[in-house]
């Protein structure tokens, strides 16, 4: 914190002499006294936030990176706030000395001052972090750890410190769970292995740890409370190894309701700042093209009243996110009735599984056959991506009565909210016949999901529709 202190000072006087080389004047006192009273505390305290004042040891130089850019962005929302405010209420101390017709200075002070603070405690932080590794390397600051356990997990464990020695952990050895060595389930050698769990309490009182870590499985979880009532009688640190359960592909995360903690497993995305996005996004370009294909969709609607028998939209319930059935809406492209007509085409269908396709659709319009071709035919769907029942990429919904034939390890595809567009249709929707491959697809999806992967999708499909490649 000293330290932070020290640069933010420095990061005010390069920026005040800046703004003076450029303009000719210095920032005027009440406002340079209320950018150093400000960003004093803001520092402090968003560098707090961050979790930049917790040990650096197992954070990445990446890491420390992201977080400063986080608190540092904070830091100038929050200042430009203040100053204007400053600037538009203009009592006290701020009155006199700051003049209307000059705002530049102002504001080229909190820009110069944001991009000179960032640059320096990125500095100063990745700095420590580079001289305590390189101490930690020649053995010093080191965590001595004991490591409850001598079975694969702890082994994995002891690999992955022995890799990372630049974290500074020294393992004073492990303890197995058993009476007596079992070679079956022990794997760690036998002569780092310094007694039994039993006697953990002694084992702690003869040798300096500062940590325990136990490495054990779900079966063995009987060994933990008396341990962990043994570390908590003198004070030492305990963690446990979050694979106590072998998932496969499930990513594991820490919560809490009230103060009851959880250990959290969860297969589907569950970015937050990701998932935002995603959803200011699918706002954002949902209402954009509502507005500006209206003379579209108006005209659309006009050729199907026009030219077939029947109502203009299409309505269908669907599944959604979890199972959430919704209405989704399209412009209908097939005769009025299609659907019972579906029985006496099932025996074309090119599609396995419990997914209905044919070619050359016979209860398809010839309006219909031209909106599907450019997918006019999806705009209003527009609709239940604005409604929050869709998103502009995910999985395409199905029809309940096909979601019903889903086998269990299909079902994981609703973890995610369905979507305009996904793989699937950049991939070639008219070309993947086999409804496996389809699922694999979806999954492979929201296995690798980010939002730069939507975008990546987003702007695939754009040409795709403009040109009516791949359309069925």
């Amino acid at each position: 914190m000293v330290a932070d202190i020290v640069v933010t000072c420095v990061a005010i006087w390069l920026t005040n002499f800046y703004v003076y080389h450029i303009t000719a004047k210095y920032l005027p006192p009440a406002y340079l006294m209320l950018l150093i009273i400000g960003s004093l505390i803001l520092v402090i305290m968003t560098l707090n936030w961050t979790r930049l004042y917790e040990s650096l040891r197992l954070k990445s130089y990446f890491e420390i990176v992201l977080s400063l850019v986080q608190a540092t962005a904070l830091v100038l929302v929050v200042l430009t706030a203040l100053f204007t405010f400053a600037q538009s209420a203009r009592v006290g101390l701020l009155q006199d000395p700051y003049p209307k017709n000059d705002p530049y200075r102002i504001n080229l002070a909190i820009v110069v001052f944001w991009v000179v603070l960032a640059t320096l405690l990125a500095a100063e932080k990745l700095t420590a972090k580079f001289i305590l590794s390189q101490l930690r390397m020649r053995q010093r600051n080191l965590r001595r750890i004991l490591i409850v356990g001598a079975g694969e997990r702890a082994q994995r464990l002891d690999s992955v410190i022995s890799f990372h020695r630049h974290w500074g952990f020294h393992i004073v050895g492990f303890v197995r769970l058993g009476d007596t060595p079992d070679p079956k389930e022990e794997v760690v050698e036998p002569s780092r292995t310094i007694g039994n769990v039993k006697d953990i309490a002694e084992i702690m009182d003869t040798h300096v740890i500062d940590e325990v870590i136990f490495a054990i499985t779900l079966a063995e979880a009987k060994y933990l409370e008396t341990a962990i009532q043994k570390c908590e009688e003198v004070g030492i640190t305990f963690h446990l190894v979050a694979d106590f359960l072998d998932t496969t592909i499930s990513k594991v995360e820490f919560d809490s309701v009230g103060q009851i903690p959880l250990l959290t497993f969860s297969s589907a995305p569950q970015n937050l700042a990701a998932t935002v996005a995603k959803r200011i996004f699918d706002i954002i370009v949902s209402g954009a093209v509502l507005l500006i294909t209206s003379w579209v969709q108006i005209g659309t609607a006009t050729l199907i009243k026009l030219t077939s028998r029947g109502p203009v939209f299409f309505r269908q319930k669907r599944v959604g996110l979890n199972g959430r059935v919704f209405t989704l809406l399209k412009f209908r492209s097939m005769v009025y009735g299609a659907e019972k007509m579906q029985a006496q085409l099932m025996s074309q269908n090119v599609m396995s599984g419990p997914v209905f396709k044919i070619e050359k659709d016979p209860r398809i319009t010839t309006v219909g056959r031209f909106i599907r071709k450019f997918s006019i035919d999806e705009l209003p769907q527009l609709w239940n991506i604005f409604l929050g029942q869709m998103s502009v990429v995910g999985p395409r919904p199905l029809p309940t009565y096909e979601v019903a034939k889903f086998v269990r390890w299909q079902r994981r595809r609703l973890s995610m909210k369905p979507g305009l567009t996904c793989i699937w249709q950049i991939e070639g929707r008219s070309k993947i016949t086999d409804f496996d491959d389809w699922m694999k697809l979806d999954l492979q999806y929201i296995d690798n999901w980010s939002f730069g992967l939507d975008m990546k999708i987003f702007f695939k499909t754009i040409p795709m529709v403009l040109f009516g490649h791949g359309a069925h």
